[in-house]
C-alpha cells in the first residue's frame, strides 16, 4: 500500500480515475464544440453568396445607425447638461 495503512488510500488509483475523469470532460468539451460548428454550418449551408453580402451589408447599416443614434443621444445630454449647469449658475447669482 502505497498511502499507508491507516487510510488504504491508492494514490495510484486516485491518480488514474482523476485522469480518466479529466479525459472524459474534455471529450464531452470537444464533442459539444463539434456540435456547435456542425449546427452553424449547416445553419449557413443554404444561404447564397449575395444573401450572405446582404446580410453582412444590413448588418453593418444597422451598426452605422446604432452609432449616429448614440452619438445624437450623447450630443444631447450634453446640451442638457450644459443648460442644467447654467441655469444653476444663473440661480446661484441670482441668489448673491
Amino acid at each position: 500500500m502505497a498511502g499507508g495503512s491507516h487510510t488504504n488510500f491508492e494514490s495510484t488509483a486516485f491518480s488514474v480515475g482523476a485522469v480518466a475523469g479529466a479525459a472524459t470532460i474534455a471529450g464531452a468539451l470537444g464533442a459539444g464544440l463539434a456540435d456547435l460548428r456542425a449546427q452553424r454550418a449547416a445553419a449557413n449551408a443554404g444561404w447564397r453568396e449575395h444573401q450572405l453580402r446582404a446580410a453582412l451589408e444590413l448588418s453593418e447599416l444597422l451598426r452605422r445607425r446604432e452609432h449616429r443614434v448614440n452619438r445624437a443621444q450623447r450630443i444631447t445630454i450634453a446640451r442638457f447638461e450644459r443648460e442644467r449647469a447654467i441655469a444653476r449658475a444663473n440661480r446661484h447669482l441670482s441668489r448673491s
